[in-house]
């Protein structure tokens, strides 16, 4: 008799051991997570898919940070746009590449603009900014994992930055580059580029204005003001310290005022001649006020 009490009693324990076990799993793995129109901070890493739904831009100074614009063709053959204006230099040096045969021109900008328009046509610019103000009104972004593959869908109705370059240290890059077969202005003369890099004098600072619509890769990834919905799937929620927390298969945050900041850059690599792929984690800050 006193086996079976025993063994009654061992029995119990067992089972509430395995009840507590499954609560503390239930506790620190739900992964069904709404949070409505509260205040409140999470951080973590995007693993899956992100989706937003409302009004969605960015208003951000960039200071002495690498800057890139990729902009090509727009989500469902919307319009395409790109224009770039460089002033307040007296000369620029322009390095083209065309089928392997290199030039170096120097021309006179004094009391001119240089100016760079692509309709249509994509065109890929990079540079180093001192300071800009970047402006820009979504009309649709998402980011995608297939497979390994995490891209971000950025869609713009509008786009500016506007500031003042840096000159490179890199001379390789010289002090800007433009990656496309595009027609450049200087006043009344014009002339093609192909894969052009571009030098100020060292003693002059050029300012510039970016205007853009379409699609595209933006580098620093933008801290995204958001009047809607947005909804991760396969989240890892993480202190602000960077410990993890718990895994949250679907995350969904409504209010008038959410704010998404990059905390680390998803690692990118160019996936063919067309565009690049983000290789997960995107580690973000999602602040909700009302």
């Amino acid at each position: 008799m006193n086996n079976l009490k025993r063994k009654i009693m061992y029995l119990s324990l067992f089972i509430l051991c395995c009840c507590i076990i499954i609560l503390l799993f239930f506790i620190t793995h739900r992964n069904n997570v709404e949070i409505v129109s509260i205040e409140g901070t999470v951080h973590g890493e995007v693993m899956g898919e992100l989706a937003i739904n409302g009004d969605i831009h960015t208003n951000q100074t960039l200071r002495d940070v690498p800057f890139l614009l990729w902009n090509y063709d727009s989500y469902e053959n919307a319009k395409q746009y790109f224009r770039l204006r460089i002033w307040n230099i007296t000369t620029i040096m322009i390095k083209d590449d065309y089928n392997g045969t290199v030039s170096y021109t120097n021309y006179s900008m004094e009391n001119k603009e240089l100016v760079i328009v692509a309709d249509m046509v994509s065109a890929y610019f990079t540079c180093n900014i001192r300071s800009g103000l970047l402006s820009i009104n979504f009309s649709r972004l998402n980011a995608i994992n297939q497979d390994g593959d995490f891209e971000i869908y950025l869609n713009y109705s509008s786009l500016r930055c506007e500031g003042e370059l840096n000159h490179q240290t890199d001379e390789y890059h010289l002090d800007f580059e433009m990656l496309s077969r595009l027609d450049v202005h200087i006043d009344d003369a014009t002339f093609q580029i192909h894969g052009a890099r571009f030098s100020i004098p060292l003693n002059q600072t050029a300012k510039f204005e970016i205007v853009a619509i379409g699609r595209g890769i933006i580098k620093p990834t933008p801290t995204f003001t958001v009047n809607g919905t947005v909804q991760i799937n396969e989240f890892r929620e993480l202190s602000e310290g960077g410990q993890f927390k718990r895994s949250i298969q679907h995350l969904r945050m409504r209010s008038s005022n959410v704010t998404i900041a990059t905390l680390i850059e998803p690692y990118c690599r160019v996936k063919d001649h067309e565009r690049m792929i983000y290789v997960t984690p995107w580690r973000i800050r999602i602040e909700v006020h009302d």
